[in-house]
């Protein structure tokens, strides 16, 4: 127990600029149930940009446990029976009751808050005050974890990373015999992952010891770094992609500052790129772009949506004489055109035959930028893309509304509503940038810093 509270420590010490851990947020989409909330469709564009430099990554999928508690659910399944979907579905049970333990596993082991990371920390909790609650020594794996375990779980979270890293075939719930049978078994070996946690994965009516869970939780546990086997097998996993194994070995060796931005550190490792690297150094300058495009498009949208708060409209008048969406017109013009520069400039096979993915929001910048950079005439712009991306969504069947609306001589607020931005938007500082997929390669290196040193 000594050495995991050290372990839970060090791990707190760590600089931290991915506290903030997204979740179905506007920032990263990819691999997560249902739509982000994208306002003014530039996710379709971030995806592309980020596969440029980190391909078949996720923002969410950045704790390495996770990854060989899934090959060790699928390690721990039934063996084929010849019915493809019966088991896949077995499959899938086993690995959903061995992250409910493991979940558990950790709320027991911390004792005191939970650890950071955890899918369903609330639910395993909720668990673990009902056995003290009930005086009970033991437990099964039926209690509920998380509203939709497969979506937002191991399985939906992980699933689509895991099988990029060719760990796991997503469609079968198998796993591949060079990687993912060996991080399944140096999960549960080099874990001591007791016998009575592997009977109740594969059997829903088997119990296991709290106290063995417990024990279990401070070596397996979430802030408890990866073993050395672990470990290397990820690292292993994470570079069979030579454009991820060249980015990943750029972040190893550019490591980021204390309160360094993402942005920067991205521009901050483009300046120091070789030639043999001119395809990210590429991507990176375009990825800087666009999220100079994102940040004052989404500013124009914001101010907007922030002007009609008080009174649920505003005049058209009113918005033409603003000030900052004045500054939106200017700085979204001179932003468009040196996105269009990067992407001129990107000469790699695969950036360009891509670019079928950025062609809407080109488009749209190219249009607003047409439209001279006057304030009222860019918050029309904003105001009619924001439209035609909701009319694009669909919820149970129907189109989505926009959240704004033209009526007349003002602009109206709808029901239909969510915000990215606290307080008065006045700069594009002001919007939060997409994510690239860094700090989930950062997790992967971090975890062969531990077993290295």
């Amino acid at each position: 127990m000594a050495r995991y509270m050290a372990r839970q420590a060090t791990a707190a010490a760590r600089p931290r600029d991915d506290a903030f851990i997204p979740f179905l947020t506007a920032y990263d989409p990819s691999d997560l149930p249902g739509t982000s909330v994208d306002p003014l469709g530039f996710d379709r564009g971030y995806n592309f940009l980020g596969d440029q430099i980190l391909p078949g990554l996720t923002n969410v999928a950045r704790q390495p446990r996770y990854f060989g508690l899934l090959c060790a659910g699928v390690s721990l399944a039934p063996a084929p029976s010849g019915r493809s979907a019966v088991d896949r579905d077995a499959r899938e049970e086993c690995i959903l009751r061995l992250e409910r333990l493991w979940a558990l596993a950790n709320v027991l082991a911390a004792e005191g808050e939970p650890p950071l990371g955890v899918r369903g920390v609330r639910y395993a909790q909720a668990e673990r005050n009902a056995l003290a609650r009930d005086g009970r020594r033991s437990t099964g794996s039926r209690f509920r974890l998380l509203g939709r375990q497969v979506q937002y779980g191991v399985l939906g979270i992980y699933g689509n990373v895991a099988a990029g890293m060719r760990l796991v075939d997503r469609a079968s719930l198998t796993l591949s015999a060079d990687y993912g049978e060996a991080l399944g078994a140096a999960f549960l070996d080099e874990t001591g992952t007791p016998y009575t946690v592997r009977e109740a994965a594969r059997d829903p009516d088997r119990e296991v010891g709290i106290d063995a869970l417990r024990s279990w939780g401070t070596r397996a546990g979430i802030a408890v770094p990866a073993s050395e086997g672990e470990a290397r097998l990820l690292l292993q996993a994470l570079e069979l992609d030579e454009t991820r194994r060249r980015m990943a070995r750029a972040l190893g060796r550019w490591r980021a500052k204390n309160g360094e931005s993402e942005l920067a550190r991205l521009a901050r490792i483009r300046e120091r790129l070789t030639a043999a690297d001119v395809d990210l150094a590429q991507a990176i300058a375009a990825i800087v772009a666009y999220e100079a495009c994102y940040r004052w498009a989404l500013l124009g949208f914001e101010r907007v949506l922030w002007l009609c708060e008080a009174a649920g409209a505003v005049e058209l008048r009113d918005l033409a004489a603003d000030d900052v969406l004045a500054s939106v017109g200017s700085g979204l013009v001179g932003a468009a055109l040196e996105l269009e520069s990067c992407i001129s400039a990107a000469t790699a096979p695969g950036f360009q035959t891509g670019l079928v993915r950025m062609q809407d929001v080109r488009a749209f910048l190219a249009a607003a930028s047409r439209s001279g950079g006057s304030a009222g005439e860019i918050a029309l712009a904003v105001l009619s893309r924001h439209a035609d991306v909701q009319h694009g969504k669909f919820d149970r069947g129907r189109r989505k509304s926009p959240w704004l609306e033209v009526q007349g001589t003002c602009v109206s607020l709808t029901l239909a509503r969510a915000s990215e931005v606290r307080g008065e938007p006045r700069s594009p500082d002001d919007v939060r940038p997409h994510e690239y997929r860094t700090a989930s390669a950062d997790a992967l290196l971090f975890a062969g810093d531990e077993v290295t040193q």
